[in-house]
């Protein structure tokens, strides 16, 4: 077996060999199922002892990620729960109608923070056909965010028409109100 396992270390391909592996994999795993009986019988090691040890091994593993997430516990991502977002949620929740229906590219998130109908159509049509989907769904409002709303949205609502004009601004969250 050790001359085996050197053939295959020294395999030209390297990456190839693990391959060669396969047919030995089960003698592997009796060799390192008998080494530890052996270790555990010679350190007096049973039941009980055994799960704590295996247990404390099995949580030491995980101490530099249990570490990571302490140390960010704090950070808040990109999403919903920054500060700006939650601004522009209370705004729109004391200034708009419950049921008033805003178009914004994360509608589940609107309709979860806000009392409003949200939908999200599609970005990657003309300004014509944007016009046609606001008016097919009854949209009031357009939410547009610098980091998730597409662009043809964005110049859709700043067309240079009076059909769209904003309404509110917090940082990146621009909310326009549309005028039928």
């Amino acid at each position: 077996m050790i001359g085996y396992i050197l053939v295959i270390v020294s395999f030209k391909y390297g990456d190839a060999g693990m391959r060669f592996l396969f047919p030995i994999l089960p003698l592997i795993f009796l060799f390192a199922i008998e080494g530890l009986r052996i270790s555990f019988n010679a350190l007096n090691m049973s039941g009980p002892k055994l799960a704590v040890a295996f247990g404390a091994l099995t949580l030491f593993s995980y101490h530099e990620q249990v570490e990571k997430i302490l140390d960010e516990t704090n950070v808040i991502y990109e999403g919903p729960n920054k500060p700006e977002a939650q601004k522009m949620f209370e705004y729109i929740n004391q200034n708009l109608e419950p049921g008033t229906i805003v178009e914004f590219d994360k509608p589940r998130a609107l309709a979860l923070y806000t009392t409003m109908h949200s939908v999200a159509i599609n970005p990657q049509q003309e300004k014509f056909d944007i016009r046609k989907e606001v008016v097919k769904f009854n949209i009031e409002f357009i939410l547009t965010s610098d980091v998730l709303t597409d662009q043809k949205i964005k110049d859709f609502v700043n067309s240079g028409t009076s059909y769209c004009f904003m309404i509110y601004s917090v940082n990146e969250f621009k909310l326009y109100k549309l005028n039928p």
